[in-house]
């Protein structure tokens, strides 16, 4: 590049993607991908020597001038901030005529007539914004955008997930599916893939031991309705994963994703376990918990998701916009749904819509997307049933005789076993504080969601061989049974 410009007749030249090796920026507020990566390290999948792919979310761009980068969104559902060290850049982004970026969950957003080359002015209002020396920008995911490079210039940035947009970047994975090779200019799939586990698992390790951190901004407020949505977003990808990935159609892939991806899917059926069963969805004095809610409000939704996958494929195959493989076909794509959701908890649900209109293939794609598309449910967080045994008055004596009670049901993550331990009478002197019981054995319940065994705080108690029987009752004169 160096020598085109200095050159009679430089050539435009515009470099999109220099990996860094190391990470100059301060970590961002809103990183909850570098965050969730530090809680995460050493857990089940996460090795402790794992880096942090800094190739992949931090890099550079560099430009000879007079270049052009049609539109596009960002790849993986990443969001971006860009450094603008030198030089100018004139970024032009799209917003949405009416003011929801919902809009751009439709899968008519990239179909039908579009162009990459063309402004595409019917479909979104374009902002223009001009980037000079120290000029920072933050982009949110799935934000088609194009830029022009009138003279040389150098810039550095990264991507990010955050808490905030998370249903951005579900969405924004659903469009780089469909039509990566079209729509985007590279791929972070490994990256991703293992940024979004660990983000799985950050917000499950902290919402199921309700405990205190100090990223708890990073943590959805699970009596936000938002934020659940979020949540719902990102355990519907996951019951979807096995579709969606590269190596469900590639043979010759590493047999490690697979067990990945099946942990991913047991850890998201525990965080909707979680928030159905702690929860309370109130609409129009109608209050929905337990089985019922997921039922009424989860399994609707990941059915619409689904086929709106299938509908979208088939309409981008027509339109000619390649995904990952472009050699994935509509119907090997409904295959893979269908593999994905076959015993599951919507599976029902999937086939009563099939059954309906909603399996058309002549069926309009401008009303087909993966926007919510239900109420907006008020929600509140119950206390759930406590299993120790002990009141408020039994607290009130043990506090005065010096006596602590306390249960305190913890969650091994790393192995999905349950930890119990019983701190039952236990003396407040820090140093005779030891596990009066401990049980990893998990007992036998109903099954949730089709495989999900949830907690429970029942203890099953070893038989104490050494523990001699109780004596027999003998019978004095007037017959009556006594103990000796």
């Amino acid at each position: 590049m160096f020598s085109s410009l200095e050159s009679d007749y430089p050539r435009a030249l515009n470099a999109l993607y220099f990996p860094a090796h190391r990470d100059e920026f301060p970590v961002p507020p809103f990183a909850t991908d570098f965050v969730s990566w530090v809680h995460t390290r050493g857990r089940a999948y996460f090795k402790n020597n794992q880096l942090y792919p800094v190739g992949d979310m931090r890099w550079a761009i560099a430009s000879t001038g007079c270049t052009l980068h049609f539109w596009h969104t960002d790849a993986n559902g990443f969001g971006t901030f860009v450094f603008v060290v030198a030089g100018v850049k004139l970024w032009f982004i799209a917003i949405p005529k009416d003011g929801n970026f919902a809009s751009f969950a439709s899968a008519s957003l990239f179909t039908g007539d579009f162009d990459i080359h063309n402004p595409h002015s019917d479909r979104w209002i374009i902002k223009l914004l001009v980037l000079g020396p120290g000029t920072t920008l933050i982009m949110r995911p799935n934000l088609p955008h194009a830029v022009i490079t009138p003279e040389p210039s150098l810039c550095k940035g990264g991507h990010y997930y955050c808490t905030a947009t998370l249903v951005d970047s579900i969405v924004g994975l659903y469009h780089h599916y469909v039509g990566s090779d079209s729509i985007s200019n590279t791929d972070h799939h490994e990256a991703s893939r293992d940024i979004l586990m660990r983000m799985l698992t950050f917000f499950l390790h902290n919402l199921e031991n309700d405990t205190p951190s100090s990223d708890r901004e990073h943590v959805p407020d699970t009596t936000k309705w938002d934020d659940i949505l979020g949540l719902f977003y990102l355990c519907a990808y996951y019951e979807l994963h096995s579709a969606l990935v590269s190596w469900s159609y590639y043979e010759e892939e590493e047999g490690n994703n697979f067990d990945t991806s099946i942990k991913s899917r047991i850890r998201a059926r525990r965080l909707l376990y979680l928030l159905f069963s702690q929860h309370l969805f109130e609409l129009d004095g109608v209050t929905l918990t337990g089985m019922q809610a997921y039922e009424t409000i989860f399994n609707p939704f990941l059915a619409y998701q689904a086929w709106s996958l299938i509908h979208y494929k088939r309409a981008a195959w027509r339109s000619h916009l390649c995904g990952e493989d472009s050699f994935l076909t509509p119907s090997q794509t409904r295959e893979d749904i269908q593999a994905a959701l076959r015993e599951g908890p919507a599976w029902h649900m999937f086939n009563t819509l099939g059954k309906k209109d909603y399996n058309c293939d002549t069926v309009d794609i401008s009303e087909v997307g993966f926007a919510w598309r239900g109420s907006t449910y008020v929600v509140r967080r119950v206390v759930p049933t406590s299993f120790h045994g002990h009141v408020y008055g039994d607290r009130k004596v043990a506090e005065h005789r010096g006596i602590h009670l306390n249960i305190t049901p913890r969650r091994d993550i790393d192995n999905e076993t349950d930890c119990w331990i019983d701190y039952t009478l236990e003396a407040r002197n820090k140093e005779d504080r030891r596990p009066a019981f401990r049980d990893n054995t998990k007992p036998e319940l109903p099954t949730f969601a089709h495989g999900y065994q949830p907690e429970t705080h029942r203890k099953q108690f070893k038989h104490d061989s050494k523990r001699s029987a109780p004596p027999n009752p003998v019978l004095s004169d007037n017959k009556k049974p006594r103990i000796q």
